[in-house]
């Protein structure tokens, strides 16, 4: 999961680039993926299931490691980018 601060890498990795982790600082997780340095949090899964889903096609993993720190995640909503912030506490809930 990308950190807030990571809108440009958000960009970059979804649209065309010859090499998308040129001059991107990463490690190789315990499953051999890059794990992108700087994100909140990073989930290594096994394959579990391929499900068709109109013109895409959902995959399902198992989470077989993760990690994860204290920072804003990145979200994308409603065609902006915007960062996680805890919800408020409701009284009575």
């Amino acid at each position: 999961m990308l950190a807030h601060d990571q809108v440009a890498l958000a960009r970059r990795f979804s649209r065309e680039h010859a090499d998308r982790f040129a001059g991107v600082r990463y490690r190789i997780g315990a499953a051999g993926a890059p794990l992108i340095e700087g994100c909140v949090a990073w989930f290594e899964c096994r394959h579990y299931a391929r499900h068709p889903a109109g013109d895409h096609v959902l995959f399902i993993g198992e989470v077989e490691t993760c990690e994860r720190r204290s920072d804003a995640g990145l979200v994308f909503h409603h065609g902006r980018f915007a960062a996680t912030r805890p919800l408020a506490e409701h009284a009575g809930d």
